[in-house]
C-alpha cells in the first residue's frame, strides 16, 4: 500500500448481495470499481482529543474533501471538527461493533444511532482483507445490510487491494502496522495536491500542559490508558518530518 494507491469504490448498482467477499481482494477489485479523482485540498481528521476548543470545524470543512476515521461523533462538536464528511474509513473493531448491532441487538455505548448518520452520503472505506477470524465476510455483509436497510444510509463501499502490509511514505520512511489515520494520510498523499492533517497527537499533554484526551468525544481516558500494537510516537515524527519537508500540513493547535 504506497502513494501510489487510489481508493477504489464498487460500482453504485453493485448490491451487498453480489459481492463475493470470499474472494481476494485483488480480484474483487477487478469487477465493478472505478477510481476516485484527484482533488485540490483534503483534510485528513482523526479522532485525537487535541481537536477540542481548536476552532478547526471550518477549516477543516473548507477542504475539497475530507476523510474521518472510524465514523466518530462530529454533530456535538461541529465547531472543532466540521461535519463535511466524504470518507469514512474504518478498521476491524467498527466493521465488527456494526455487526453486533443486527445480530445481538446491542450497541457499544459510544456508537450511538446518531452517529452512524455521518455515514450518510459518504465512501465506507474498509482497507482489510476479510480473511481474519476477527471479521469474515460475512461480518462485513451483515454490517453493510444494517447501514443500508435498517438505518436507510446512502452510501458506496471501497475496499483497499492489500492484505497485510508495512505502509510505505516514501524511499526512506515506513511503518510497520500503520493506524487506520495513518492509511488515511496514505491515500490522501496520492489523491490531492495539498493535505491537511488535524486530530492526530500521540502525547497526553499539549504544548502548553493541557492534558489530551485519547478521543475527542466518548471517553475521559488519555493515550496512556489504552494497550495498543501501534507505533502512535513514530508515526507523529513521521508526520511532523513530511510536515517540515511541506509534503502535508500538520494541525496541532487552534484554527485562526
Amino acid at each position: 500500500f504506497s502513494s501510489g494507491d487510489l481508493i477504489r469504490i464498487f460500482n453504485k448498482n453493485t448490491s451487498i448481495e453480489d459481492m463475493n467477499f470470499n474472494q481476494s481482494n485483488r480480484n474483487l477489485l477487478n469487477k465493478s470499481t472505478y477510481q476516485l479523482p484527484r482533488q485540490k485540498s483534503c483534510a485528513v481528521v482523526g479522532n485525537s482529543g487535541i481537536l477540542l476548543n481548536s476552532s478547526c470545524g471550518e477549516e477543516i470543512d473548507s477542504n475539497d474533501l475530507v476523510i474521518r476515521c472510524n465514523i466518530p461523533d462530529v454533530w456535538n462538536y461541529i465547531k472543532d471538527v466540521g461535519n463535511k464528511t466524504d470518507i469514512n474509513i474504518i478498521f476491524q473493531r467498527t466493521m465488527r461493533d456494526l455487526y453486533y448491532l443486527l445480530t445481538n441487538g446491542t450497541i457499544a455505548h459510544y456508537m450511538l444511532p446518531t452517529r452512524l448518520h455521518i455515514v450518510n452520503n459518504t465512501i465506507l472505506w474498509y482497507p482489510e482483507s476479510f480473511r481474519s477470524e476477527r471479521v469474515t465476510a460475512n461480518t462485513a455483509k451483515v454490517a453493510l445490510r444494517y447501514l443500508k436497510y435498517n438505518m436507510h444510509l446512502n452510501f458506496q463501499f471501497a475496499i483497499s487491494a492489500t492484505h497485510g502490509f508495512t505502509g510505505n511514505l516514501g524511499r526512506s520512511i515506513k511503518v510497520a502496522r500503520p493506524t487506520t489515520g495513518m492509511r488515511a494520510i496514505v491515500a490522501a498523499l496520492s489523491l490531492c495536491e495539498y493535505v491537511n492533517v488535524f486530530g492526530f497527537y500521540p502525547y497526553v499533554f499539549d504544548q502548553n500542559g493541557n492534558k489530551v484526551l485519547y478521543h475527542y468525544y466518548g471517553t475521559n481516558r488519555t493515550i496512556e490508558d489504552f494497550v495498543s500494537s501501534h507505533d502512535y510516537s513514530n508515526e507523529f515524527a513521521i508526520l511532523q518530518q513530511l510536515h517540515s519537508n511541506n509534503v502535508l500540513r500538520l494541525v496541532t493547535g487552534e484554527c485562526k
